[in-house]
Parts: C-alpha cells; structure tokens; sequence
C-alpha cells in the first residue's frame, strides 16, 4: 500500500482518522489523542454504523501505537479507517524523510494525504524497482532512504502441469496475462522517472532479462539490473544499496571531469580562472564567479556567498586522486569566472 492508494480510498461522513505525530511527542500523549476521540464518539446515536466503525478504527490505532516505545526522530503519520467493509490502518514513520511539524488529529470521508506525500518525498532521488511475475515495487532511493511509491499484484496465474490442450491454452492465457503485467509494469516505471534519468531493476535474473526482451525498456530508459530472490521491502532495499553505490561512483566521476575542465581552463584562459583563498573571495564579491570548486569542510561563507549570487558549486572531499591533487595544489579552493577582473 502507498499513499496514491490511501489517497483515493473514501469513507462515510467522518470514518476516516488521519493522525500526525510530530516527534516531540511522546506515545502517552498519542493514546491520550485517540482517548479523546472515542469520548467524542459517544455523542454519535448508539446503534448507529459510524459510531462503531469509528470506534473499531480508533481502538485498532490506539492498539498499532502501543508497539511503539517512543516516537521515531521524524515523528508518526497513521491512516486508518472502515474501506470497503474492512477497518485499515497504515503506519508511515521510517519512510519520513523530514519530521512532521505538527500533531494533528483528522477525520473525514478521504484521508489527508497532502502533508504526508511531501514528508516522503526524496529530493533528487533515483528511481528503484523489484518485480518477477508476480509482483512490482517501485520506490525512490537516496542516501539509503527508501519511499515506496507504487506496489501491485500482477494477476498472472501459477504453473501447472496437467499435460494435453489444456496445459497449451493455459499456457497461452499465462503469457498474455505476463506480457499485459510487463506493459502495465514498463508505463509505471515510464511515468515515475525523471529526465534523463536511470532505474535500477531488480528481481530473479531470468525474469527481469525476460520483462527487458518483451518491453524493450532499455531501448529508451537507462536501466541497471540487480539479481535479487526478494521481490518485496527487503529486495527493494538491496536494489537501493546499490543505486546508492552507483549514484556516489558517478557524482565522484563527474567532480574529476569538473577539476579537469578547471585545470584546462588554467593552462588555456587563465584570465578566466582564479584560485587560493584572497583571490577567489575577491572574485566572489564582485559576484564574477560562475563555478566554484571547493575543499566542502572548508570555506562555508565564501561558498554561500557565491550560491546566494548565481554561482555553482563542486563540493570535494579528497575521495579520488585528483581531488587530493586539486586541494593540495590550490589549497582546496578554485574559480571559473564569468569574466576577467583586474
């Protein structure tokens, strides 16, 4: 279940309890809000169906909240609810990736979503996927923060082995059920990516070399595969470890080629570099710098000075070969400016 899922479930009247729980809190506290709104159900007319939907919920929640020892350090986010005859309860607290600001206690017919989409969302994240033919799960990853935000179930029937016509026309059913699943697979994975940017596919190597042959993805869409048994939270996991490792091994080559094109930039237009940490704050402050590459434990106000004055900045941290040389050389500080000052 995601938060587009719970985002279109509805209810009748006030059946639905959307509760956050900003981490200052304490469990005592949340049992007391939940108290609060059984007491405030009592005014319902007894027999009624919402006074024992709404009291079901709240005594599902009261129960959900009590496995907790204290508050995560981004706070609890639950939905629960009466849906479709049956009472839900979703808890969102690891998958937070900022901290709830406000307690607050919601009922309605829909649940308040609005608050919780944007405390899961991941700034520049990359797009992660665990599938075989039974399942997809697609989620964001960064900095080992994982955001689930699409899981289905295919519908593809199991294998038999009856023998004869029927084993063919099964078997035939079985592969446009899949061949639909990895359609339906590739156009959600197709929406959810960004520009230009890559998705990290993991499941049994058979069935992802397989989804890859049918759909042709790869044609289109940067795509690194990662061989997983586990096609749930757990797989997803892995994949993220190791879009994490990959996305660190890129952002390393990407500041070598900045340091290379500095370092061409100094034996080419001299003029329209500077280095060492006088010139480069002087070029600063006439706001003359487009680049900055900078040692990142090191010059916090002239990198904020430049950031705050359109320039952009490369942060090192000595990782590669030429980041070391780059610091020891220059003093860990370098400029291309937008033009030549005196």
């Amino acid at each position: 279940m995601n938060i587009s899922d719970i985002r279109e479930y509805e209810g009748r009247g006030n059946e639905l309890v959307s509760l956050y729980v900003s981490p200052n809190n304490s469990i005592s506290n949340v049992q007391n809000i939940l108290d609060q709104g059984l007491n405030s159900i009592e005014e319902y007319d007894e027999g009624t169906r919402m006074k024992y939907s709404v009291r079901d919920t709240l005594f599902r929640m009261k129960e959900e909240i009590s496995d907790f020892n204290n508050i995560p350090e981004n706070g609890i986010i639950i939905f629960a609810g009466r849906v479709n005859g049956d009472t839900m309860c979703h808890i969102l607290s690891d998958e937070l990736q900022s901290a709830v600001e406000e307690t607050k206690y919601v009922t309605g017919s829909q649940f308040s979503t609005e608050t919780a989409e944007e405390l899961v969302a991941i700034t520049n994240p990359q797009l992660i996927v665990v599938l075989d033919t039974k399942r997809m799960i697609i989620g964001h990853s960064k900095d080992g923060k994982v955001s689930v935000i699409d899981e289905f179930e295919s519908g593809v029937p199991s294998k038999h082995s009856k023998g004869g016509q029927s084993q063919s026309r099964f078997e035939r059913r079985r592969e446009e059920h899949k061949k639909e699943f990895f359609n339906d697979c590739k156009q959600r994975i197709k929406k959810n990516i960004s520009e230009d940017g890559s998705v990290f596919i993991g499941g049994p190597e058979i069935t992802v070399k397989e989804f890859l042959n049918k759909t042709g993805i790869d044609k289109s869409v940067d795509v690194v595969t990662i061989t997983t048994e586990y096609v749930n939270r757990v797989g997803l996991r892995r994949v993220s470890e190791v879009a994490d490792d990959h996305r660190k091994e890129e952002e390393k080559r990407n500041r070598d080629e900045k340091i290379d094109d500095f370092m061409r930039m100094v034996k080419e237009n001299p003029s329209l570099t500077e280095y060492g940490v006088d010139r480069v704050r002087r070029a600063v402050s006439y706001g003359a710098v487009n680049e900055l590459i900078v040692h990142e434990n090191k010059f916090e106000n002239i990198m904020q000075e430049a950031e705050s004055k359109g320039a952009s900045c490369v942060r090192i941290n000595g990782q590669t070969d030429k980041e070391k040389r780059f610091i020891q050389a220059f003093n860990g500080i370098g400029a291309v400016l937008n033009y030549q000052i005196d």
